[in-house]
């Protein structure tokens, strides 16, 4: 082979990797940026109804899902908590997921499973009722054997992912600790129930 055949090849491989290149930072900088954030961790104290048609009192914890990047909408924009862990002495116990669970936007009776995001949306993570055992984390549906709740004297670690057309953002992990008492004071309460971003 001749030298200048090598170098052409050379030169044809170079401007091929330059266009993957230049067509994948093209593609990140014309597309959304999402995060996910807890602003309320002492969440808002409300009241819900129970199955016997009382109402109990409660708390209900929101994470806020930003787009930081509003100029690039980010189409048919969903939540999903891809893994579910356990925190116990030896470490994260993986909670089994036997199918994809996601979690409601806000207000929940529009019932949206996917959203249009350009600027900031709430999603509804989780609430806790009195006289309940544990912290239930809100999702469109409950798949049958659901173990993701927090129970009494329980941390468990929730991985939400923010999914869109053409968009996978990172992952984003809160733990949630409970010791088993329910408060009407949400200064009290939020040293009860704890909801921190993991990691």
């Amino acid at each position: 082979m001749e030298i200048s055949d090598i170098i052409t090849a050379i030169s044809t491989f170079a401007l091929a990797v330059a266009a993957i290149y230049v067509e994948t930072i093209k593609r990140w900088l014309n597309s959304p940026s999402v995060e996910v954030l807890l602003k309320n961790p002492c969440g808002d104290f409300t009241t819900m109804a129970n199955e016997i048609d009382r109402f109990n009192s409660a708390y209900c914890y929101h994470l806020s899902v930003i787009n930081k990047k509003p100029k690039f909408v980010a189409n048919n924009c969903y939540v999903q908590i891809v893994q579910i862990d356990k925190l116990t002495e030896k470490g994260r116990k993986s909670i089994d997921l036997n199918v994809p669970v996601y979690i409601r936007w806000v207000p929940n009776e529009l019932r949206e499973f996917t959203i249009n995001l350009s600027h900031e949306r709430q999603i509804d993570f989780g609430y806790i009722k009195q006289g309940s055992n544990a912290f239930t984390p809100w999702l469109q549906t409950y798949p049958n054997n659901f173990k993701g709740h927090v129970e009494s004297e329980t941390t468990l670690i929730y991985s939400l992912q923010v999914f869109a057309d053409s968009y996978k953002s990172e992952i984003f992990e809160f733990s949630v600790y409970w010791n088993g008492v329910f408060d009407k004071n949400p200064e009290l309460m939020s040293k009860n129930l704890v909801i921190k971003k993991y990691g």
